[in-house]
């Protein structure tokens, strides 16, 4: 019983709360010209401590708006979205100029974050607001980046959040 109490204080409870269901998500920022940025990403890690609860994104690729986003102002959401959107988000990849708003292309809805300065997906059934912690290139070579960011924040939607069976069927 001691040794599971000890480890217990030493995990975020953010980690049972958010309880991450699939690896597929969207990561969102805003570009330099104000216009809205969605990355399609995968194969991120979550996690905490008693420090903190963290979002650790590797392979965000350093020739991406999301890079330059990233380093620029550090403000990001980690958007989950349920499989029936990912077409939309499939949208975003053959639209994302400069001067694309990839909200549009992928028809859907900006959302003011609380805590950072970046925007939500509303059609999300979680999200975590997060600021960069640390930006590391992979490689050395300039081609991948690991970036691990604080989660300030958590929106989710009412149903996901009640109870573990909700949290993982097929929607």
């Amino acid at each position: 019983h001691e040794l599971l109490l000890a480890l217990l204080i030493h995990l975020s409870h953010l980690e049972y709360a958010t309880g991450i269901p699939h690896l597929l998500f969207a990561i969102t920022t805003f570009k330099e010209n104000g216009k809205g940025n969605i990355n399609f990403h995968a194969w991120g890690c979550f996690q905490g401590d008693e420090g903190g609860f963290f979002a650790i994104l590797p392979g965000i690729c350093q020739h991406t708006h999301t890079y330059a986003n990233l380093k620029r102002n550090g403000d990001f959401c980690v958007n989950f979205l349920s499989m029936k959107y990912y077409d939309n988000l499939g949208r975003t990849i053959a639209h994302n100029e400069m001067d694309e708003d990839e909200f549009i292309a992928g028809n859907l809805t900006p959302e003011a974050a609380k805590t950072v300065a970046a925007p939500r997906i509303r059609e999300s059934f979680l999200t975590l607001e997060c600021k960069t912690r640390s930006i590391t290139d992979l490689s050395g070579g300039g081609i991948t980046a690991m970036v691990t960011g604080k989660v300030l924040n958590i929106a989710v939607e009412e149903e996901f959040a009640h109870g573990v069976d909700q949290k993982y069927t097929e929607s």
